[in-house]
């Protein structure tokens, strides 16, 4: 009697896989999730597969997965240029996030401009100094012969500390002058200069990785853009006016905003430090 029950719930879980399997298989769904594509596809699958031995089969593919993802991110950071060029596009990306975030209220409450001529302007300089930077950048690599080979990615690089250099040195008048006109023009040069840097950049940061490597370098990259970039670039500035307002209490909130933005400008000396590598 019991060999007979044995036998008939085998046969009613066999039944029951190949209904499901014909299920599935008439509404397009994969009968199992799609961790390796290939062994999904194929017919190796027991039709009366445990969970216990599907989780042991695929764990040690997801090890695997992991441990290659590991290699190849210690494969990218063993790249010196790929490195420093990640690191520079992040310090011009903190340095954006943190003007288009803080312009407004800077000129406003820290320079006392006119809301209306300060809204004006921002929009104006946010609009086009960045975007023609792109443009012209572009067009200076591909003027040069672009980033193609060892020769043309160093010309390009050399091309890129230039206009970084030069956007570093107008920093530093941009962060003491009190003159509205004069400050919104060194903020769309500084902003233009900055946007200048990003095509070559760019180009150099995809043909340094080699190409099956490609597909995580820009994972790994837009993860460090995000938190060091967008993210730090108002964390920090917004934590050091919270600290110089605590402990620096005759501060107004002129003195709180110039602090600020000051260190969101000078951070484009990060940029060439890791370009003159």
């Amino acid at each position: 009697n019991q060999s007979i029950l044995d036998e008939k719930n085998n046969s009613n879980k066999i039944s029951k896989v190949q209904n499901e399997k014909s299920r599935l298989l008439d509404s397009n769904i994969s009968p199992r999730p799609n961790y390796h594509s290939d062994y999904c596809k194929s017919d190796h699958v027991s039709e009366i597969e445990t969970d216990e031995e599907y989780v042991a089969k695929y764990s040690n593919r997801m090890i695997y997965t992991c441990l290659a993802i590991r290699r190849y991110i210690r494969i990218l950071l063993n790249i010196p240029v790929y490195v420093c060029v990640v690191f520079t596009l992040t310090a011009i990306y903190f340095v954006v996030t943190g003007v288009q975030f803080w312009g407004t209220a800077y000129l406003i409450q820290g320079l006392g401009g006119n809301q209306y001529e300060v809204n004006i302007y921002f929009v104006i300089v946010a609009a086009t100094g960045p975007t023609s930077g792109v443009f012209f950048g572009g067009w200076l690599v591909d003027y040069y012969g672009g980033y193609k080979g060892q020769k043309g990615r160093l010309q390009t690089l050399r091309l890129t500390s230039y206009m970084g250099g030069l956007a570093a040195i107008i920093s530093v008048p941009l962060c003491f002058t009190k003159g509205i006109p004069t400050t919104v023009v060194l903020l769309w040069i500084l902003l233009f200069l900055g946007g200048a840097c990003l095509p070559g950049c760019t180009g150099i940061l995809v043909s340094v990785v080699p190409k099956r490597l490609r597909p995580i370098s820009s994972s790994v990259s837009l993860v460090i853009y995000n938190l060091f970039g967008y993210c730090l670039s108002l964390v920090l500035s917004g934590y050091i006016m919270a600290a110089v307002k605590k402990h620096f209490p005759n501060c107004g909130i002129a003195c709180i905003e110039r602090v600020g933005f000051r260190v969101i400008i000078l951070w484009s000396w990060c940029a060439i430090f890791f370009l003159s590598f």
